[in-house]
């Protein structure tokens, strides 16, 4: 999409209406081979994902902590505190 400025829906709406017609060609006219149709349709849900993430509509979710890496550094911490005094 061009608009620097469009909403959620106004995104979605676009994507809906490529989704809808890259299922017609495939479905009624024929037009598309199934690995095409494939190819295809991940690219129009992952562009709109991609467009709602330039937009700041969707955050990229946080890093998974990995608590048991932060369990061995406090342990090695607390003896090395236990060891100092």
């Amino acid at each position: 999409m061009d608009s620097g400025k469009s909403t959620v829906p106004e995104i979605k709406r676009f994507y809906l209406n490529q989704h809808d017609l890259l299922s017609k060609s495939y479905y009624q006219d024929k037009t598309l081979s199934k690995e095409e149709f494939d190819i295809l349709h991940g690219q129009v849900w992952s562009s709109l994902n991609d467009e709602l993430k330039l937009k700041g509509f969707i955050k990229e979710p946080a890093p998974v902590r990995d608590l048991a890496k932060e369990l061995d550094e406090l342990k090695a911490e607390v003896t090395a505190l236990k060891m100092s005094t």
